[in-house]
């Protein structure tokens, strides 16, 4: 009875939980600037740069004088209503990113992603005694 009881409650709190879940939020790029030029999201999440106006890049690193300048990601010189999304799904820290031709103006940004954030409930063990799960719930 006390086991079916359990099996039970742990069923129905388990619809409760908060899950975890990847957003995409948005960047625009024009007029020789990223806005927002910071942007701090969790990982899994995607960021959309929506190009507005101009011939823009959306490239990874701190600039031309980068060694690892667009290995992450290097969208192509657009012009124009154009889209690109990349996904931070591997690893949590800053990334930097600029346009290649109008670094030098400053035209730049940052993604700083962080682990994110989860909810749960104990991991449901058999043995344990009614007055031990009772103080799980005080």
């Amino acid at each position: 009875m006390k086991r079916a009881f359990l099996t039970t409650l742990l069923i129905l709190t388990a619809g409760c939980l908060h899950s975890a879940r990847a957003d995409t939020l948005m960047v625009t790029v024009q007029s020789f600037n990223f806005a927002p030029n910071a942007l701090t999201i969790q990982l899994g999440d995607t960021v959309h740069w929506k190009y507005v106006n101009g011939s823009h890049t959306v490239t990874s690193g701190t600039g031309p004088g980068d060694p690892n300048v667009g290995a992450l990601f290097n969208s192509p010189i657009s012009a124009g209503a154009q889209n690109f999304f990349y996904t931070f799904a591997d690893t949590a820290g800053v990334y930097n990113y600029h346009c290649t031709p109008h670094s030098f103006l400053g035209m730049t940004g940052s993604v700083t992603v962080e682990e994110p954030i989860t909810v749960g409930i104990p991991a449901y063990d058999p043995d344990q005694s009614w007055s031990d799960l009772k103080q799980l719930f005080r």
